[in-house]
């Protein structure tokens, strides 16, 4: 593939143009950067203030990213690189971590679940990214408040919540249509809500139809279409002095090839003949309950319990093989958290609260012979009936002084409790973990519309089912035994930096360090196997470091112009027994450039570069891997133009062209080339008040 590489020096520069260009002082205020989140410290306040590095996409940005599943709106966004395995599967890597190494939310509640695992997954495509309000990021360990997984970052994704003011009853609405060339796609959205002061109900539906991803370099690929279906409903209602909120999630993948193991990689051969997830679903309810007034000392008490249900089943059968295995997993998790506020004096201001998770899994597999028919049941890939209990305890202190610093402090005890039977491969183990997270922030005026920031937080993340019990084949010709003695995964990390938000400039750059103590890494066991694969065990046996640095930046420009810039760099090592080698995934120097031009109050021109620089820098997994140039993964940059309309009945429309110059590219560690030159459309109508 012919590619277009991009220095360092390249991006740095465009970056500085970008936040040092002077801005009209009579436009308004740049947004992008400077909003408001509540992930940072469970409640709401601007994310120009807290601590923490904060990345938060709107509803807006979404829908401009056209994402096929939400991970993709993080692309190109500060402190975010995105991995894809294949369509509909993939990773958000935080700071260098990955996978279950990050935790995901959804409205409070976990995503993460005891089969995630520290790799690409389906997981993340069974949250409707048509349904959702804003992605918020919060970069670094957050074990304190949000406790096991919390290591690279946290993940939030948040739904809309309709509220009426009126005494009448009301209603507005949304329809949406997006089609793209890239992929042969459609995808529509019907969103409708209903109500008056203190009563709202709210209903969507989505249909995402995906065919052929058409690259530069190969054309259309086959294998890479799939269907899924989303439903989604909330109810608010206000009795006295409290507010309940029930909600319901359904999406539904029905098939979904795992592309990366049905097609030949780098320098190997597929592993299977076929590899479909069979179907995937994910189903989450929740009833949420928040006290509208004061009980003495207690301010905004909120009780949360919700359950998701995910079913990961899977059809596949190995090159060559006339067997056919079938499996069935189900995480069953349910989930109680409380949380309460209390101020004390005028700048100090104590959130404290409890989590309370339970996690079962199922699992079982059969075989197939097609030549007989005869089918059996054999070892399943996780222990049967295993489960996985969560219990936290947390409070976050938060002082603001007179002279405007804000001082955060979080404590939290955990522990976490895993089972697993005997089941079906003679291993039975009770792993009992307990862990004390802390977490200490500073953020403070230096300069007009400059703030100083550091944070000092501990993560960690307990060995969950996937880690303790997995049984079965791995990518890349590997065979995974159970090892249940693993111990907990530490990281304490350090980042430093400043944020900027002034009328029409909002701009940050933090550095940051971590130190990951403990870490579970597959490792050979050296025991031969009489199907040639390798056999691969799950081990506390590495440490690892990270160092890297965020920016990013947005500038109204004049009165019609709005230019935005992001740049990451992430560099790993780690120390395994036999050696110091390069950190597994980590993504090279990457960012973003993003111009906007509005001649009219109704119309917007945008104009993106995506850009990554070469990753020479492989771990011996990344070499192993299929999925990964072993000569490493070349520089690329892609060029994205948009063209939005809009006027005030609620009608907009957008069409542009994606990867103007039809450049081939793969992103780093992704099992699947980017999609090559295309035309996308979107129409949305909403209305109502």
């Amino acid at each position: 593939m012919n590619k277009t590489p991009v220095g360092p020096s390249y991006g740095l520069l465009l970056l500085l143009a970008a936040t040092a260009l002077r801005a009209d002082p009579a436009a308004d205020a740049a947004t992008q950067l400077d909003t408001f989140q509540v992930t940072a410290g469970k409640r709401v306040e601007r994310s120009s203030e807290a601590p923490q590095g904060i990345t938060v996409v709107s509803r807006e940005e979404i829908q401009a990213a056209a994402p096929q599943t939400w991970a993709d709106a993080l692309r190109g966004q500060p402190g975010a690189f995105y991995q894809s395995s294949g369509p509909g599967q993939g990773m958000v890597i935080a700071r260098g971590l990955k996978g279950s190494e990050v935790l995901h939310l959804v409205d409070g509640m976990r995503l993460n679940n005891a089969m995630f695992r520290n790799a690409p997954s389906q997981y993340i495509a069974l949250v409707d990214a048509l349904s959702l309000d804003r992605i918020e990021l919060l970069r670094g360990p957050s074990s304190a408040l949000y406790g096991s997984d919390a290591m690279g970052g946290v993940v939030q994704l948040l739904t809309p919540e309709q509220r009426f003011d009126a005494e009448h009853w009301q209603q507005r609405g949304q329809l949406s249509f997006r089609a793209s060339s890239q992929d042969l796609s459609y995808a529509t959205r019907a969103s409708v809500a209903a109500g008056r002061s203190g009563t709202s109900v709210q209903l969507g539906v989505t249909t995402l139809n995906y065919g052929e991803r058409i690259t530069a370099a190969d054309g259309r690929l086959d294998r890479t279409d799939y269907d899924a279906r989303g439903l989604d409903a909330k109810l608010q209602q206000v009795f006295g002095d409290g507010e309940w909120t029930a909600s319901i999630q359904d999406f539904r993948i029905p098939e979904l090839t795992r592309y990366h193991q049905v097609v030949a990689g780098f320098d190997s051969e597929p592993s299977s003949e076929i590899a479909r997830f069979l179907p995937n679903r994910r189903q989450a309810t929740q009833l949420r309950y928040r006290h509208l007034a004061t009980l003495g000392p207690v301010e905004d008490l909120t009780l949360r319990i919700g359950q998701q249900t995910i079913i990961d089943h899977q059809l596949s059968r190995d090159l060559g093989s006339d067997i056919n295995e079938f499996e069935r997993n189900r995480s069953q998790l349910t989930g109680v958290t409380a949380q309460a506020s209390t101020t004390f004096a005028a700048g100090s201001h104590l959130i404290y609260g409890l989590d309370i998770y339970h996690d079962r899994i199922s699992s079982r597999r059969d075989e197939t012979d097609l030549g007989t028919g005869n089918s059996s049941e054999v070892r399943s890939r996780f222990p049967d009936g295993s489960e996985e209990r969560m219990l936290g305890l947390f409070a976050h202190q938060e002082w603001r002084t007179r002279k405007n610093w804000l001082i955060d402090l979080g404590l939290r005890f955990s522990v976490v409790k895993t089972e697993l039977p005997a089941a079906d491969r003679g291993i039975g183990v009770t792993v009992d973990e307990s862990d004390i997270s802390g977490s200490l922030g500073l953020s403070m005026p230096v300069a007009q519309r400059w703030r100083w920031l550091v944070n000092v937080g501990r993560g960690f993340r307990a060995p969950n089912v996937f880690d303790l019990g997995t049984l079965g084949e791995r990518p890349g010709n590997r065979f995974n035994v159970p090892n249940p003695d693993l111990q907990p995964e530490t990281l304490l990390s350090l980042d430093t930096g400043f944020k900027y938000a002034g009328n029409n400039c909002v701009a940050e750059v933090i550095a940051f360090a971590s130190d990951y103590q403990d870490r579970i890494t597959t490792v050979n066991t050296g025991n031969p196997r009489a199907d040639g694969r390798t056999e691969v065990q799950s081990r506390n046996v590495a440490e690892a470091r990270y160092r890297g640095l965020e920016l990013g930046g947005r500038c109204r420009l004049q009165s019609a112009w709005q230019l935005g810039a992001t740049l990451n760099y992430t560099r790993g090592e780690e120390q395994l027994p036999d050696g110091t080698t390069p950190a597994n995934r980590v993504p090279p120097l990457n960012g973003q450039l993003d111009l906007r031009y509005l001649p009219s109050a109704n119309l917007e021109m945008r104009l993106t570069l995506n850009f990554a620089d070469r990753q020479d820098r492989l771990a011996p997994s990344d070499v192993r891997d299929s999925r990964i140039d072993p000569n490493g993964t070349p520089g690329w940059s892609t060029s994205d133009f948009q063209l939005r309309w809009w006027n005030q009945q609620g009608t907009e429309i957008s069409a542009g062209i994606r990867n103007l110059f039809d450049e081939a590219y793969r992103e780093h560690g992704s099992g699947i080339d980017g999609a090559g030159r295309g035309v996308i459309f979107s129409l949305q109508q909403r209305w109502g008040g």
